[in-house]
This record gives structure tokens, C-alpha cells and sequence, in this order.
């Protein structure tokens, strides 16, 4: 089976694409062939075109990460013949020949059914990028206890913060928008309520906790915007992050997480698990309804080299504005920093030494009540050791003289008992006598 597709090849290291005839293969076990209606163009399929290295596997390519269209062979059960369907992500634009050419063959894992309500067109309007901001809105509203203050979202006006915008917008959210493209009738018209230009935002140094001013974010950026978002969040609010234009890096304390219990979710809707896309697919088709005819443009498959240009000089200028600036803003950080740190260790030395000497006072303090104490103290024990000897010679006197008194009645005891006992033989010997006497007398 012919087809047409836009098809970049690598010519001694100069990347070029163009509108090519291809075979497509019979169908495999397992596998759909789709009729593309329309695809979406991100900036991993600009890179793709391009030759930039880790993104496609092997040369000839056709890029394409989503496709929108109608199966016209299949090998599955779960899908026919006519079928209206929707793929994204995975390995389709990257190692399997994607959404820029008229057919795809693609493993039945990798598709999902057309909600009813969702037009092929409205579904390639949101692609990637809305699936990808779908995905944040989700996780965030899901881990969210508190929508009582406004969510902020960082890269408004680029594809995934642009549709994220209008979701929250048309949930009823207040939304306050961070971009380096300040396009305030734009941005109003999404839903936006307030505008911050990105050098405004971080023109100060990233604290470790600022004020808790949102109930959660969505950052399609990374780096130090990331960071300072971080330090807003309210108390158990979320943030998710999916993007890394603005830096690879960010750094944080862990006050937010562990003071306000603050989550950061990581978004990769490439490889999300195809029910979270089914769910989210249909919440577009139905609760989630956006318009985005406005931010929408249709261009030919002949015309899909210019647009690619375009990414790639926008994105290129963009990037090396980008770079430049956050590169200045962090000279000028350093030295904030390297001067507030000057002050913190000179105000830390003070309060050491402050510390110090009201230490030393506390000591000589606590020395001398304790030396006073000790003073009391044997000053009370020898009074309470006179006391005690006073006491204790009181005693020994009078048992002495108690002793003396017992003495005494138990020798008057004695000399009476003496005197009787004489009395008494005496007397007796008297009475011998007189009987001795009388006896004699009468013998005679």
C-alpha cells in the first residue's frame, strides 16, 4: 500500500525532509493501520526534523508524535474497520514512522477510541500538549485539599501552558500567569486574572519559604521558576512540573514539603498508561470542552517544512534569550547571595558571641549562688551539729544525775537493809542469851 509522508534524511550529517512515496508493510499481529486525518506539530517533532541527537533512533524518519485518524486495517479485537481513534506518545515519531504522513502502523497498546463528543480536529488541537497539561490540571486537583487561592502557571503562552490557562480558566479557577511573552490581551482572553513577567518574578533571590499566596501550580519551565513556585505553595497544595526550558536544575529547601506538606508531581505524558489517557481524553469530550479554534492553525503536509523553520527560529531565539538572561540573573543572584551570606555571618558571629557572654554570666551566677548555698549550708550544719552536742551533753547530765539518784536511794536501800539485818542478830543473839541464861540457871 502507497502513501505519502514527510520524510527527513540525513545527508553526510545535513538533516533535510521532504514529501516522499512510501510501502507501508502489510499489517501485524496485534497492530492497527491508520488513515491520518490530522496530526499536531510539537517541538520534539522540530527536533526530530532537525537531527537533533537522542530524540530519533535511526535516519530515514518520519516524525509525528500524535496522529487523529481512522483505522482502515486491523489485527485487534478491540478495534474495526472505521473506527475513529487517537494516539500519542510512546515510541510513535521516535522509533516507529509517526503522525506526518498519511498512514501509520502503531501496536493497538498505543490507541484509544475517539470519545463521541471529541472531533478528530479538536483532539490533534490539543495533542500532546493538551494531554500533557490535562495530565498536570488532574494530578493536581486530584492531590489538592485547599482551592481557596489562585493557581499560577509558569510558560503560559506555550503549548502545554497555554491549554493549561484555559482549563483551569474554564473550571473556575483564578489563575495568575508567568511568561517571558507578556501578551496581556492574549493571556486575559485565555482566563488569565493577573500577569507576572518572568524577570519580575525572580528578581529576587528564591527564599526558602515565601508567602504562601497559591493553591497550586503547574510548571512547563523548570530551573529557578520551579523553585521560587515551590516556595509559594500553600499549605498541601501541589505543583506539577513537565518542563525544563527554563533549566535542568532547580534548588530547593525542604521547608515547603515538610512544613506545608507541598507535592511536587512529575508529568510524563508520553508514557502515561493508556487508561490515564482514555480518562483524560474524555474529560475533554465532555466536563473539560475547550474551544481553541482561536489558537488553532491547519496547514498541508506540503507545508509542514515551514512550520518546522518556524519552531526552530523561535524556540533557537527563544532559548538563547532564555539562556543569556538566566545567566545574568544569576551573577546578580550570586552576589546578592554572596552579600547576604557577608551579613548572616556577621549577625551569626554577634549572636555567638552575645551568646557567649550571657553564658559566662549565667555561669558566674549559678557559681555564686552555689557557692552561697554551700555557705548556707555548713553554716546550717554546724549549727544543727551545736544543737545536737547541746543536746546530747543535756542528756548524758542528766542521766547522770538520774544515774547518781538511783545510786544514792540503793545505798540508802543497802545501809538499811544492813541496819535491819544487824538489828535482827542482835536481837536474836539477845534472845539466845536470855534462853542460854535461863537454861543454865534451871540446870543448876
Amino acid at each position: 500500500m502507497k502513501y505519502k509522508a514527510y520524510l527527513v534524511d540525513d545527508q553526510d550529517g545535513v538533516y533535510s525532509g521532504s514529501i516522499e512515496e512510501l510501502e507501508m508493510e502489510s499489517v501485524l499481529e496485534g497492530n492497527v493501520i491508520i488513515k491520518v486525518h490530522y496530526s499536531s506539530l510539537n517541538y520534539k517533532d522540530a527536533l526530530a526534523a532537525s537531527g537533533a541527537k537522542g530524540v530519533v533512533s535511526s535516519y530515514p524518519f518520519v516524525p509525528g508524535i500524535d496522529v487523529g485518524g481512522e483505522i482502515i486495517e486491523s489485527s485487534s479485537d478491540n478495534f474495526k474497520v472505521g473506527d475513529q481513534v487517537i494516539a500519542t506518545g510512546y515510541k510513535l515519531g521516535m522509533s516507529v514512522f509517526g503522525g506526518f504522513g498519511e498512514l501509520v502502523q502503531i501496536p493497538e497498546e498505543w490507541v484509544v477510541h475517539l470519545p463521541s463528543n471529541l472531533s478528530l480536529l479538536n483532539a490533534m488541537s490539543l495533542g500532546t500538549a493538551g494531554l500533557t497539561a490535562g495530565a498536570c490540571v488532574k494530578k493536581v486537583l486530584d492531590n489538592n485539599t485547599s482551592f481557596n487561592k489562585p493557581f499560577l502557571v509558569s510558560g503560559a503562552t506555550g503549548g502545554v501552558g497555554s491549554i493549561a490557562v484555559n482549563l483551569l480558566s474554564h473550571l473556575g479557577f483564578e489563575v495568575h500567569a508567568v511568561t517571558g511573552k507578556p501578551d496581556i490581551d492574549l493571556l486575559n482572553k485565555m482566563g488569565v486574572l493577573k500577569t507576572i513577567e518572568r524577570n519580575i518574578f525572580i528578581s529576587e533571590p528564591v527564599k526558602a519559604l515565601d508567602k504562601a499566596i497559591y493553591s497550586g501550580g503547574i510548571d512547563t519551565v523548570g530551573g529557578d521558576i520551579l523553585s521560587k513556585m515551590l516556595s509559594m505553595i500553600d499549605s498541601h497544595g501541589s505543583i506539577a512540573c513537565c518542563g525544563n526550558v527554563a533549566g535542568t536544575k532547580f534548588t530547593s529547601s525542604v521547608f515547603p514539603f515538610i512544613l506545608r506538606g507541598v507535592s511536587l508531581i512529575g508529568i510524563d505524558s508520553a508514557e502515561s498508561d493508556i487508561n490515564l489517557k482514555k480518562e483524560i481524553w474524555n474529560l475533554f469530550a465532555s466536563d473539560w470542552s475547550l474551544n481553541l479554534d482561536d489558537y488553532t492553525k491547519v496547514v498541508s503536509l506540503n507545508s509542514i517544512e515551514d512550520e518546522i523553520k518556524k519552531i526552530l527560529q523561535g524556540k533557537h531565539a527563544n532559548a538563547k534569550t532564555i539562556q543569556e538572561w538566566f545567566r545574568a540573573l544569576r551573577q546578580r543572584q550570586n552576589y546578592l547571595l554572596a552579600k547576604e551570606n557577608i551579613v548572616l555571618v556577621q549577625a551569626f558571629v554577634r549572636c555567638e558571641q552575645l551568646k557567649r557572654k550571657y553564658n559566662r554570666r549565667k555561669k558566674a551566677v549559678l557559681i555564686q549562688a552555689f557557692v552561697r548555698g554551700k555557705l548556707k549550708s555548713k553554716k546550717y550544719n554546724r549549727r544543727k551539729k551545736a544543737v545536737l552536742i547541746q543536746a546530747f551533753v543535756r542528756c548524758e547530765l542528766q542521766r547522770k544525775k538520774y544515774n547518781r539518784r538511783i545510786n544514792a536511794v540503793k545505798i540508802q536501800a543497802f545501809i538499811r537493809c544492813r541496819l535491819e539485818e544487824n538489828k535482827y542478830k542482835y536481837q536474836r543473839n539477845v534472845v539466845r542469851i536470855q534462853a542460854y541464861t535461863r537454861c543454865k540457871f534451871a540446870r543448876k
